[in-house]
């Protein structure tokens, strides 16, 4: 019933000209999927190069700042979408992850990892993309958004797979602190005591980066081999610079 209410309170509203108070995509009373469906009309929004749904959803006062340190006002902004200058970029965007967390009543914050590609630029782009929304007078309204650039996967030298498992097991770097290396499949993955887990790839038989697509992170993996043939350490380099070297345990 309610929402045959709401249903018809949308229609005469389009009718008679009236702007209602909340984004006709929202119907779902769960925070989280109202912050979705705005996300995904401002998506269709920019296909249509439609100005009156972004006008509605940004705030007064909404600021973007770009991955490249650009900012942008809200009238800039809305330009640029109703112009259809980023129409490319929207269609271009293949979303891997999105997440949506609620603060208190009138908070919320959206969460995606995508990556851009626009191949008449031969341009592939991974972004971490934050949007800050707050309920304002009733309505969710976007106030803020950020986009950041996160590291391109390395491409992947040819290697001999049989040797990966010459390289699995434990190495400590101090009391404590352990560098994990496991395999999975052709995927040789890292862990280590309080840090994010990665993938080796490999740029040679025995140097890896240590790839992880949702942090920029120059880090290398090299393992050290006996006379015999045996991997004995690991060392791992960032910058240039060694910055430890653990014995392998287990």
């Amino acid at each position: 019933m309610k929402v045959n209410v709401l249903l018809i309170v949308v229609l005469l509203s389009i009718f008679a000209g009236v702007t209602y108070e909340q984004s006709p995509a929202i119907v779902d009373p769960k925070p989280e999927a109202q912050i979705q469906a705005l996300v995904n009309e401002l998506r269709d929004a920019a296909k249509r190069k439609d100005r009156a749904v972004y006008e509605r959803v940004l705030a007064d006062g909404f600021f973007f700042i770009h991955s490249n340190g650009a900012t942008e006002t809200r009238q800039v902004y809305i330009n640029k979408f109703a112009s259809g200058a980023q129409t490319v970029q929207q269609d271009g965007i293949a979303i891997q992850d999105e997440l949506v967390t609620i603060y208190g009543e009138n908070s919320a914050v959206y969460v995606m990892r995508g990556v851009l590609n626009d191949p008449a630029k031969n341009v592939e782009l991974s972004l971490r993309t934050v949007l800050v929304f707050s309920r304002i007078n009733g309505r969710w309204q976007e106030i803020y958004g950020q986009t950041s650039p996160l590291p391109p996967r390395p491409k992947a030298a040819l290697v001999d797979l049989k040797l990966y498992d010459s390289y699995i097991g434990e190495y400590e770097i101090r009391d404590g602190v352990v560098f994990t290396v496991r395999r999975e499949g052709n995927i040789l993955r890292t862990a280590q005591t309080n840090r994010q887990p990665g993938e080796l790839i490999p740029k040679s038989d025995t140097e890896f980066v240590w790839y992880n697509p949702n942090m920029v992170f120059d880090g290398q993996v090299t393992f050290i081999k006996a006379d015999n043939g045996q991997v004995t350490h690991v060392a791992f380099r960032s910058n240039g610079n060694e910055l430890w070297r653990a014995k392998k345990v287990k």
